[in-house]
This record gives C-alpha cells, sequence and structure tokens, in this order.
C-alpha cells in the first residue's frame, strides 16, 4: 500500500503549470522614439562658366536667396570677379564658389547669416571691406585678403599673399597656411590669427588697434587664449567642413 496523499499534495499535483506574468514594461515615451532628421535642402544651382557680368550673376544669386533657398552652389566659377560682393540682407544661408574665384570675392558684404565658400583659390582682394557674414576659402588666397575689412570672419585654409588684413578696423581673419610679406599693415582693429612662423617674419607698419596672436596648435593652447579671442576663434571655424580648416584647429 503506497503512501497517502494529503489534500495539498493532492491539489498541487491537479492544479495546471501556470507560467508567471511578464513585468509591464511602459510605453516608450516620445523623446525615446527616434524620429529621422530631415534631409538637407538640395542646392540650388547657378551655372556662371559663360557668364561674365558679375552683376548678372549676383543678381540671381540675390533672387535665389530672397526664394528662401538656403545653399546656393555658384558652378564652374572661373576667375570671375566682384561674386557675391556687395550683397546686403537678413539671409541664413551658404553660398558655395566652386571653383576659383577671380579678384574681390564677397567684397563689401554684409549679411549676417552668410558663409560664402570658395572650393578653390581667391584672387586678389578677397572680403575687401567686409562689413559682417563669413567668407571662407579652402584654397589659396591672394594679395590684401580682408583688406579694410570692418566686421565678420575671414578663414583661409591655404596660403595668403602680402598684405593680408591691410588697413584692418574689425572682424577676425583666420589664416592657417603660410602669409606674405607686410601682414596686418596699418591696422587699426580686429584680430588676426596667423601661423607662428608668419609672425617672425617682419610684419606691416603697426596700426593703433588690434590683435596679431598665434594660431592655436593643440586643444591646450586654445585654453591659454584670452575667453573673448577663444570665443571669437571658435565662431570663426564652427560648422565648417574639415577642408576649410587645419586638421590641427581646435574647436
Amino acid at each position: 500500500m503506497g503512501p497517502r496523499r494529503t489534500r495539498s499534495s493532492r491539489a498541487a499535483a491537479s492544479s495546471p503549470c501556470r507560467t508567471p506574468p511578464e513585468p509591464h514594461r511602459p510605453e516608450p515615451s516620445q523623446a525615446e522614439i527616434a524620429v529621422p532628421s530631415p534631409p538637407s535642402p538640395p542646392a540650388f544651382e547657378i551655372p556662371v562658366a559663360l557668364v561674365r557680368d558679375y552683376r548678372r550673376i549676383n543678381l540671381e544669386l540675390s533672387r535665389a536667396l530672397d526664394d528662401g533657398r538656403t545653399l546656393v552652389r555658384l558652378v564652374d566659377v572661373e576667375g570671375q570677379r566682384l561674386l557675391a560682393s556687395g550683397l546686403h540682407g537678413d539671409w541664413r544661408a551658404v553660398v558655395e564658389v566652386v571653383g576659383n574665384a577671380g579678384p574681390e570675392l564677397a567684397a563689401g558684404l554684409n549679411a549676417p547669416g552668410l558663409t560664402i565658400r570658395c572650393t578653390g583659390s581667391a584672387a586678389d582682394g578677397a572680403a575687401r571691406g567686409l562689413v559682417s557674414g563669413r567668407v571662407a576659402i579652402r584654397g589659396q588666397a591672394g594679395d590684401a585678403v580682408a583688406a579694410a575689412m570692418l566686421g565678420g570672419t575671414v578663414v583661409v585654409a591655404g596660403g595668403a599673399g602680402h598684405r593680408a588684413g591691410l588697413r584692418m578696423r574689425g572682424g577676425t581673419l583666420v589664416l592657417f597656411g603660410p602669409v606674405g610679406r607686410l601682414l596686418a599693415d596699418r591696422r587699426a582693429g580686429g584680430l588676426i590669427f596667423a601661423d607662428p612662423s608668419a609672425m617672425q617674419r617682419p610684419s606691416g607698419r603697426p596700426g593703433d588697434g588690434g590683435r596679431l596672436l598665434p594660431l592655436p596648435q593643440e586643444t591646450g593652447h586654445a585654453a591659454l587664449l584670452d575667453p573673448e579671442d577663444a570665443r571669437a576663434y571658435r565662431d570663426a571655424l564652427h560648422d565648417l567642413p574639415d577642408g576649410f580648416r587645419s586638421p590641427r584647429s581646435p574647436v
């Protein structure tokens, strides 16, 4: 005769096997749901290979910016002068100059939210009389880049010719490459960052204002700058593609 089964053992034997309930998982919040970023707007292209009249080019450029275009590309540029010169507006956009610009690229530009990016070189007088906005040159800049500059920002990734920053009165000029003679000749204001080797040669006649500082070569060196100068340096390079600034430059 087998062992007697108690009531509790009989109940356990007859009860079906139960799976423990899964823990409650709250629904993901809106912040946790990945939302894809909207695609970048396509570039509006203006071919200028056969157009030598800068007034016509700049008029079409202004119309594109007035229409709300945030990326306008001047393509097949080869030596046209005064591109994007004299523009005045409150646009927030990038104008990409694809090729080698002629003299006085963006001369007299007065548009705080506009960045002019030249993918090639720029001839003499680039950003002459710049009032506001930013001009970035990936290649070489000719003589007198940023001459008589009043404000805004100029960044030259390649070398610059003679008399860079001539009679400069305001703004920020960043020169990553070799620089010609008479750097910062007769400047009256503004801030110039240049390679230390360029500063060892005789500079132009000193003016009555402005500062000429060596480029920060490493991130630690940027911390040694005056806070206001460091901010101006970072703002000058903000969101520029890598080709428009030195790979050593701290931002």
